[in-house]
């Protein structure tokens, strides 16, 4: 157990994940909110009980950025674009013996050499993050021993980030997945095109493939055998994809960094007009804007079964900041033996699980196995945690 407040830097903390990691932490931790935004700032410390320093820092900027790690336990990098800079920042806080936790995180850090002094948590969001950790939670929880098919499916409907719609920009041009592809046999390959029903999605919802790296880490360490990660989509979506896409054309044939953050924030200021002015009673909203179901069809000791089970947020920042959060307190607990890592390896699946399902912002969640190959007489309840069915 931890006996005295550690000290914890946020970057980006003006952000909307940023602020909201804020509002959790700040009671159990001395943090240091890091920007390079001068408006309203000075350097200040808001006394003993709830300890916040601000400081002024530029990512990148290599001075600035050692600076602030100086005495921290931890630092989480809530700033854009965590794709680009990750490296930067990670190797700021290995230099000053500092846990670095990253939302996002790039690939090429779980590459690096597992050096000591190296302790990055990566993907510690909702996607990469959540997103790895529910479909291990559920094989878990319905004991399946053989999985033939698993499929991921997403929907988010939050107000867009600038942090998020970059990282999602960039990650699409650095590779950190394959459109129209999914996973077969141990190997990434074309999607057939078939189409499935999943149950908690509306039918009218636009589905699109795409295997990221996290699906497929998951679908090796569980031995699926066949994996799918699918994005749905509404129509209401199309015009805003559309406007991504079109930035991530100029991007690909600029690569220009600052024309790039213009871009997003035009569409993001944009997007939070539109945002608020929906109806908080619409369809799409009433089950929660964020939301991820898991399906998996396999063996388990009582016969050949298929699971449908999915879980609703009211949005994705809850999920942001509950890994976060949780991944912050393991490793301040054995700081030593963190390493370099996703996220959903190093958190407690079923610890995570009860967080999240006591959580004021779950809207829904459901767990059903049913029998199938003429297995109808296996039955068998459990209410998994919350409600659910079998």
């Amino acid at each position: 157990m931890l006996t005295e407040k550690k000290k914890v830097g946020i970057l980006g903390y003006r952000g909307k994940m940023g602020s909201a990691l804020v509002e959790v932490l700040k009671n159990g931790y001395v943090l240091r909110l890091g920007g390079r935004s001068a408006e309203n700032w000075d350097d200040r410390d808001t006394g003993e009980l709830n300890a916040i320093q601000y400081m002024r820092v530029d990512i990148r900027n290599n001075h600035q950025l050692r600076e602030f790690m100086v005495g921290l336990d931890a630092v989480i990098n809530c700033a854009p674009a965590s794709w680009i800079y990750s490296p930067t920042v990670a190797k700021a806080a290995e230099e000053n013996n500092v846990i670095y936790i990253d939302p996002f995180g790039s690939e090429e850090l779980l590459k690096q050499e597992k050096l000591e002094g190296r302790k990055w948590i990566l993907g510690a969001g909702s996607f990469p993050g959540f997103s790895g950790v529910f479909p291990k939670y559920i094989a878990e929880i319905t004991q399946l021993e053989a999985i033939d098919r698993m499929d991921m499916v997403s929907f988010m409907d939050d107000e867009n980030s600038v942090g998020a719609v970059t990282d999602l920009i960039l990650s699409s041009v650095k590779g950190f997945g394959r459109g129209n592809a999914c996973y077969i046999e141990g190997k990434v390959k074309p999607c057939s095109g078939d189409r499935r029903h999943y149950p908690g999605f509306e039918d009218n919802l636009n589905a699109g493939d795409y295997m990221n790296e996290e699906t497929k880490a998951v679908a090796e360490e569980l031995n699926v055998r066949e994996a799918h990660w699918i994005n749905m989509r509404s129509d209401s979506s199309r015009e805003n994809d559309l406007r991504v896409q079109k930035i991530t054309m100029t991007y690909m044939k600029n690569r220009d960094l600052d024309e790039l953050n213009s871009l997003v924030n035009q569409i993001t200021d944009r997007d939070s007009n539109e945002y608020r002015d929906k109806a908080y009673g619409s369809k799409e909203s009433s089950d929660g804007r964020c939301q991820i179901g898991c399906y998996m069809e396999g063996k388990t000791s009582a016969g050949y079964v298929s699971v449908a089970s999915k879980i609703s947020m009211e949005e994705s920042t809850q999920l942001n900041v509950l890994m976060l959060k949780q991944a912050l307190i393991q490793a301040l607990e054995d700081p030593e033996n963190v390493g370099i890592c996703r996220a959903m390896d190093y958190v407690n699946a079923e610890g995570t699980m009860t967080k999240v399902f006591k959580n004021k912002g779950l809207k829904d969640f459901f767990c059903n196995v049913v029998p199938i190959d003429g297995d109808e007489d296996y039955t068998e309840k459990s209410d998994y945690g919350i409600e659910g069915e079998i």
